[in-house]
């Protein structure tokens, strides 16, 4: 079962105070109201609770059977190349690697290749982590076993990368920047300069959760009583999409005095339906203070379809000033650098945005929770 982070306790002790001091307020005329002499216990409960929660989010799903190859274009030295969006995914990695490949064939030394990000991509590439959880309930009691309840919980875990996706993020643009310095090196150019980074804004939040259930109890001990729930519901998620973005570039100066600057942007996406249905089980313990107040610990398991996408996206951007130039490499297949006007440069691709993978199964989310509650 996913740990509950330590962290989750702080709401916990919160939302119990608040409780308790909800339930120390109230009016002793309630108490004095209820009929002692015969026993009678309120069949509605009003609960506020706090804890914890943890979520498996499902892996499987459909990926992208292949990337589409780019546009085909002939450079200035006569050679097959190809236009691309970026160079970080697809055919535009795999172009950088073929002329790479040529390099390293000619000149009879090794070049450093970039690596893809396209296993990655066609991975669910993100998990949900723990964080604190409260909310509150409402109950009626149907009969001395059986009874319903109506529950709006929050749970604080976000929405992150999972630690494959971070790595090979980490690796495409750290070869990127290896790759284009290797290749540059070898052209007549000075000022060279190589850059590329990877950042991931904070934009996911948590989820909410609104569920009914039945409760059945299933023993009594003295003031303790043991208890089964079964339900549904819906979960809706909170906050923006969760992004990956990836900037790579490369400037440089031609022979000297022309200045060429090609800029890689891509961008990678995953986003969660706003809402889904689930189901939920679990069980617990109560513990009857008195005739109207009672504790409660609480273990749910709710379960709910995968149905996350993952999309990549390319934008490239090639500064021009003057003079302009063209640098074409004498290599099949080629790439080109190109500042003039109708002359083509390898990293010209239109800005497409490509479906990776779709997300199937079950994600479980496990919550543990203590609360206090009043019957009425």
């Amino acid at each position: 079962m996913p740990t509950i982070s330590r962290y989750a306790r702080r709401p916990v002790v919160l939302v119990m105070c608040a409780g308790i001091m909800t339930v120390l307020l109230l009016p002793r005329t309630v108490e004095a109201q209820a009929p002692a002499a015969t026993g009678h216990v309120g069949r509605w409960t009003l609960e506020v609770y706090g804890g914890g929660s943890a979520s498996n989010d499902s892996t499987s799903g459909t990926a992208l059977s292949g990337f589409p190859a780019g546009t085909p274009f002939t450079t200035q030295a006569g050679f097959p190349s190809r236009a691309h969006a970026s160079w970080f995914f697809g055919d535009g990695a795999a172009l950088l690697n073929g002329v790479l490949t040529r390099f390293a064939q000619i000149a009879g030394r090794t070049f450093t290749p970039i690596v893809p990000l396209d296993a990655a991509l066609m991975t669910s590439g993100t998990r949900r982590g723990s964080g604190a959880a409260f909310g509150a309930r409402v109950g009626r009691t149907l009969s001395p076993r059986l009874a319903v309840e109506a529950s709006l919980e929050r749970s604080q875990g976000r929405l992150v990368l999972s630690d494959t996706m971070a790595a090979a993020l980490t690796r495409t643009s750290d070869s990127f920047m290896e790759a284009f310095q290797d290749l540059l090196d070898t052209a007549p150019v000075s000022n060279l300069n190589v850059a590329s980074t990877w950042t991931v804004p904070d934009g996911s939040s948590g989820q909410t959760r609104l569920s009914g259930a039945l409760t059945w109890t299933l023993a009594t001990l003295d003031r303790l009583s043991a208890y089964a729930t079964a339900g549904g519901g819906v979960v809706m998620s909170s906050g923006d999409a969760l992004e990956a973005r990836l900037n790579g570039s490369y400037s440089f100066r031609l022979f000297g005095s022309i200045p060429m600057s090609e800029s890689d942007r891509t961008l990678v996406t995953v986003r969660q339906p706003a809402r889904a249905a689930m189901g939920l089980f679990g069980g617990g313990v109560t513990y009857a203070v008195s005739a109207h107040v009672g504790l409660r610990v609480d273990v749910r398991v709710s379960l709910s379809a995968n149905k996350t996408v993952t999309t990549v996206g390319g934008s490239p951007a090639v500064a021009v000033s003057a003079p302009t130039g063209v640098l074409p490499s004498l290599t099949s297949p080629g790439i080109q650098f190109s500042t003039q006007s109708g002359i083509r440069s390898s990293l010209s691709g239109d800005a497409t945005t490509l479906t990776t993978f779709t997300g199937s199964g079950w994600n479980r989310h496990v919550g543990v929770t203590a609360g206090i509650f009043r019957r009425f």
